[in-house]
């Protein structure tokens, strides 16, 4: 099986991946629990409006990799991997190497990232995952750099008490899977309402909204157009036809950062109570 095929995301979808690991874990920047949920039992996908990154991953990849095997001296290759004792835990292995047992993740970074020794924490969990599933001795995280077509290597052990929260955390939420019972929901997720009343009462919302956009369009293009004569330069109040226009003055807004004596205030103690307003808006 390859990777980056329709039967390789059937595969990845039909268990739980390394990068699922920082999703269950709720540290992933880029799904809940409840959307991966969601994606497992083919409710919804989360997957699109990211191709761009993902082809440049891939192109990258395969320079860090060729860096890799010349500053490390050991040839690896991707590998698709699954648990023997729990076979819905599985990976895709950017690198490994039998004969050391090592693992290798490559991750395309920024310079902030490439600069820092840290690990970026939602790519923790995706590391210890893989590690967790194989007989891996140890794991090489390599960020590149591509403004200075650089690699760094960072080696990364096994932690097994990690490893415990993190399978407990998978098998709980695959039980969910299984079951079809929704993990909690977080303050990033929708519900998702089945109403046929209210499902047509939206969609005459959003042909509207679309209308009102049209219409919007059109009235800044007029605006523009009607301001463009000279006798604007000229007065500040006119009337034509029966439409009033005006040219009005508003007060800039004030900058406390710069008036000293608030130097050091917490001004939040002054502000006052949140009030609460619905948004509507058109999207996935």
């Amino acid at each position: 099986m390859e990777q980056n095929t329709n039967q390789w995301l059937e595969w990845r979808r039909g268990g739980i991946g390394s990068s699922d690991a920082p999703i269950i874990m709720g540290v992933s920047p880029y799904r809940t629990p409840y959307q991966l949920w969601e994606e497992k039992l083919g409710l919804a996908d989360y997957s699109g409006g990211n191709e761009f990154i993902k082809q440049k991953g891939h192109t990258y990849e395969t320079r860090a990799r060729n860096m890799y095997c010349l500053e490390s001296g050991l040839e690896v290759k991707p590998l698709l991997v699954q648990s023997e004792d729990f076979p819905m835990l599985r990976a895709s292995l950017d690198g490994w190497s039998q004969e050391k047992k090592i693992i290798v993740e490559f991750k395309f970074v920024g310079e902030r990232v490439f600069e820092s020794d840290d690990i970026v924490e939602h790519h923790w969990p995706q590391l210890q995952h893989q590690m967790m599933i194989t007989d891996a001795v140890e794991l090489h995280y390599v960020k590149y750099s591509e403004p200075q077509d650089k690699i760094k290597i960072k080696i990364v052990k096994p932690d097994p008490l990690y490893h415990e929260k993190l399978l407990g955390e998978e098998l709980s939420f695959w039980g969910k899977v299984r079951s079809r019972t929704p993990p909690p929901l977080t303050e990033r997720d929708y519900v998702r309402v089945s109403d046929q009343d209210l499902s047509i009462l939206v969609e005459r919302w959003s042909q509207s909204r679309s209308l009102l956009e049209v219409v919007a369009r059109e009235e800044e293009g007029l605006r523009k157009k009607i301001l463009e004569a000279s006798v604007f330069s000229q007065h500040r109040r006119l009337r034509i036809n029966n439409v009033k226009i005006v040219k009005s003055t508003r007060k800039g807004s004030v900058d406390y950062s710069k008036i000293p004596e608030l130097a050091g205030v917490d001004l939040e103690r002054y502000r006052k109570p949140p009030t609460e307003y619905w948004i509507f808006c058109k999207g996935q």
